[in-house]
């Protein structure tokens, strides 16, 4: 079912052949506007970003293996402009996963992600693949602590930034297993690191604290500085603040900014060029019953210059995704469900101004429950998701939504 509204005021026992042959589910289509392909028929296959190539096709990376207890590979999965399999690839050796991708100036991708060292702790892994997807070569890095990478975005001078969380899991502040925890097993704190072309560690920062801090997100700035999004988790659970840094070139924290009204928390950011930023994600006060999908605009110091807030009172809402509009103002992507308890939600898609005014809302209802990793805005007036779909026997498949912005009236 598809609906369209106007509002004015939410990631080994088969052979590597035999995961890496992904078949193509038939694409769904929805709507004149909205289609859903599906990738994927064993094991299970997570999409973690997406980049759009010179070429108008789209690169997909993730995880991929045989079940969650099973060691994983890095997946990565080409398609052109109508969401058709070119070729699939699985990449790394021992247990790892893929986080972020980048195209270098060479022409090649840089994949971030996570390796499981000898030791038995997570480290940093940096991969550089070819245009066929076919490794070129790989870096590791970490510390004595567990180092989880997930994001990386590229500088003007040919740099990268790559964003993840450290981790100490001889200190636990809750136990991971208990129910809705989303945090990791252990106090963790966002690290960043800026790598040269060569993927050389120029330098890297831990942004400590004494609370359960993960990073989420990243953005490069006109300044060449970053902007570091990340989320404190509190207690009791469910409660989280917000929290945004601004680094600069040499990883100094220039300004931190955190959000403790309600709880809030933020998923996605894009930086625009005059130095602020949009933020998605989610709010709630002591009185809702039920979280909202949030935005906030937020200067080049990190004051806020407006919130807008959309929710149905009767449902829990998130925001997850964020891509800045050809108009000045920005996409937004999340999810829409009853309660916590429901496994199945509603993709929700919709546009704000420069001001913050609602021009657009969809609500995608797929009956099953989807994970997101990146949202796009191409130049054919398209958005497209990636993400996943959970499928029976805790599994999932790669999931790719494209709405056409054309079929769309405000």
């Amino acid at each position: 079912m598809y609906k369209h509204c106007l509002q004015t005021s939410r990631t080994v026992g088969l052979s590597l052949a035999a995961i890496s042959m992904i078949v193509l589910l038939p694409t769904v289509v929805l709507s004149a506007s909205v289609s859903i392909s599906e990738y994927g028929n064993t094991g299970y296959h997570t999409a973690h970003d997406m980049l759009q190539t010179d070429d108008g096709c789209f690169l997909l990376v993730g995880t991929t293996g045989i079940n969650w207890r099973t060691p994983s590979k890095i997946y990565l999965l080409h398609v052109d402009a109508q969401g058709n399999q070119i070729w699939d690839r699985v990449l790394g050796s021992g247990s790892v996963t893929g986080g972020g991708i980048v195209q270098a100036q060479d022409q090649s991708f840089l994949i971030v992600g996570t390796v499981r060292a000898e030791a038995g702790d997570q480290d940093a892994l940096l991969m550089c693949v070819d245009r066929d997807g076919n490794e070129l070569w790989s870096n590791t890095w970490g510390s004595e602590l567990d180092d989880y990478y997930e994001n990386i975005v590229s500088t003007a001078e040919g740099e990268y930034y790559v964003s993840g969380n450290r981790v100490d899991p001889n200190d636990m502040p809750i136990d991971p297993g208990t129910a809705g925890y989303d945090g990791y097993p252990g106090r963790s704190n966002p690290v960043v690191a800026k790598l040269d072309g060569s993927g050389t560690v120029i330098w890297e920062q831990v942004l400590s604290s004494d609370g359960n801090v993960m990073a989420t997100a990243i953005a490069p700035t006109e300044d060449g500085g970053l902007l570091v999004l990340a989320r404190e988790l509190l207690l009791p659970i469910g409660h989280s603040e917000m929290a945004l840094y601004k680094l600069d070139v040499a990883g100094d924290v220039v300004w931190h900014k955190t959000w403790s009204e309600g709880t809030t928390g933020g998923y996605a950011i894009a930086a625009r060029p005059d130095g602020s930023s949009f933020v998605a994600g989610i709010l709630r006060f002591a009185d809702d019953e039920k979280q909202d999908m949030a935005v906030w605009s937020v200067d080049a110091e990190g004051n806020v210059l407006w919130m807008q807030r959309i929710g149905d009172p009767d449902c829990i809402e998130g925001a997850q995704l964020i891509a800045l509009s050809p108009s000045g103002g920005v996409f937004v992507g999340g999810w829409k469900s009853m309660d916590f308890n429901t496994y199945t939600d509603e993709i929700v898609v919709f546009e704000l101004d420069a001001s913050g005014q609602l021009l657009w809302k969809e609500e995608i209802t797929t009956d099953k429950h989807q994970t997101f990793a990146t949202m796009l805005a191409t130049e054919d007036n398209t958005l497209r998701i990636s993400g996943a779909t959970a499928v029976p026997g805790r599994s999932f498949r790669i999931m790719l939504v494209t709405i056409s912005l054309d079929a769309i009236e405000p």
